[in-house]
């Protein structure tokens, strides 16, 4: 998202600004909502590791900055830019590039954007359920996420209502 932050930035565009924001804060603010739920013992799990210590300081700091800063700057810059329909075309563009990719070129271990398993569970736990980690798991994942980010994003075009351009 920071890529798609910096690009609407720089070039004043705001569908890629409007489609960062949509996207965060269904991903992210569950993400945000676990750190501080994590730091009273009572998170889903998927900020444990930055939790427990087993992490290093910087990796914490700066995952917690990357996840916290996005969606105040995707505010900011859909009140500057204007909020666009156009942003829906990114939103399903990213989730149709960033998913695939992500399943196609990064490992099980390492389960970014959460495409083989739930972030809520350990490798052990999912590989021991047998029914994550395959295709079949990870297009439900795609369509779960595309569905969720449209209504986010219709949320969010009736929220900017006054700030809409064509």
């Amino acid at each position: 998202m920071s890529f798609y932050l910096a690009y609407g930035f720089y070039f004043k565009k705001a569908a890629p600004v409007n489609a960062a924001l949509a996207l965060s804060v269904t991903a992210q603010g569950l993400w945000i909502a676990d750190f501080f739920l994590e730091a009273f013992s009572i998170g889903l799990g998927r900020t444990s590791l930055l939790v427990s210590g087993s992490a290093l300081y910087l990796t914490v700091l700066l995952s917690l900055l990357m996840h916290s800063l996005i969606i105040p700057m995707s505010i900011w810059g859909s009140f500057k830019l204007g909020f666009t329909d156009r942003a829906l075309e990114w939103m399903i563009s990213i989730l149709l590039i960033l998913l695939p990719a992500t399943y196609l070129f990064t490992g099980h271990i390492a389960n970014r954007n959460c495409v083989f398993y739930p972030c809520d569970l350990t490798y052990t736990q999912a590989l021991l359920s047998g029914q994550y980690m395959t295709l079949s798991y990870f297009v439900q994942t795609q369509f779960f996420w595309i569905i969720v980010d449209v209504i986010s994003f219709y949320i969010l075009y009736a929220l900017f209502y006054k700030k809409r351009i064509k």
